[in-house]
């Protein structure tokens, strides 16, 4: 019997200083930040149109492109009424590009960017209100 209990003492000492590390001096973990995608979950998506087709500056290609604007607020009754002007923001994004940018791997990103600011200034919306535009759609022929 004596010879087991400096063991169970040893035991019994090391869940408790455990038991204290895990529950009262472990450092908490750093809440992780939403990712792009997690971020649009939270968004209302609005859709301008059903696609936007334009010619691609210096060039005789075509580019095919769908959006949806992701909106943290529903402002779908005030952008129904100024879609042109939504529409004009992203087509001039569009030409202002030509075709070795379009193929560019970044370009999606590049353009995303660049329309999300375009429509920003265009309809007066916040960075709070209009998160981003995204691609759903890109195909050059």
């Amino acid at each position: 019997m004596k010879k087991i209990l400096p063991i169970i003492i040893v035991v019994v000492a090391a869940i408790v200083a455990f038991g204290v590390y895990y529950f009262f001096l472990r450092p908490e973990p750093e809440p992780a930040t939403p990712t792009r995608y997690e971020e649009l979950e939270e968004t209302t998506p609005w859709v301008p149109g059903e696609y936007f087709v334009t010619n691609i500056t210096g060039s005789s290609a075509l580019l095919k492109l769908s959006v949806s604007l992701s909106l943290a607020e529903d402002e779908s009754t005030f952008l129904d009424t100024h879609v042109a002007i939504v529409r004009n923001a992203i087509i001039r994004v569009l030409i202002a590009h030509p075709e070795e940018e379009m193929r560019a791997p970044s370009a999606l990103t590049m353009l995303e960017n660049e329309m999300t600011s375009a429509v920003r200034e265009a309809t007066g919306l916040t960075e709070d209100v209009l998160k981003n535009v995204v691609i759903s759609d890109f195909v050059i022929q």
